[in-house]
């Protein structure tokens, strides 16, 4: 099972209508009943009682909308909880220099744009930059 046919069942549960459901997600009618019938033969399960053009969930169908509910709930906080991180500019930032005085204007209009960035300096040594080149350990090295 795959998040677009849990999207296609969510969606047709939650409207209780294929015809309604295929418009909002912008999908034919035939799609996503073949869609559906997918989903109920990979679980090997029915999802719904159908009475014509009716549809209602059946006990299957309630367990199913009930976790999918929470999976969409949880994919929508993760995006809202992913976009403040893109708009808070934070994070980590480890330079290393052999010119640590050259650069602090430059640095300075850095964290002018990015206050919320936690910065280390550290001045380069001939030990240090060898644990740069061999290890990644800082993100970015200044040097003649």
């Amino acid at each position: 099972m795959d998040l677009i046919k849990l999207r296609y069942f969510y969606t047709t549960a939650k409207l209780e209508n294929i015809s309604l459901a295929a418009k909002e997600l912008l999908i034919s009618q035939p799609v996503l009943s073949k869609a559906i019938t997918n989903l109920e033969s990979e679980l090997q399960m029915d999802l719904f009682f159908r009475n014509g053009k009716r549809i209602s969930l059946n006990d299957n169908g309630r367990f199913l909308f009930q976790r999918a509910e929470w999976i969409f709930s949880e994919v929508t906080n993760l995006e809202h909880s992913l976009n403040e991180r893109r708009k808070d500019g934070g994070g980590n930032l480890s330079i290393v220099t052999t010119l640590p005085y050259t650069f602090t204007n430059l640095i300075d209009l850095f964290f002018n744009d990015y206050p919320d960035v936690r910065c280390q300096q550290v001045p380069l040594s001939k030990e240090n930059l060898q644990q740069f080149i061999e290890y990644g350990k800082y993100d970015v090295c200044i040097t003649t």
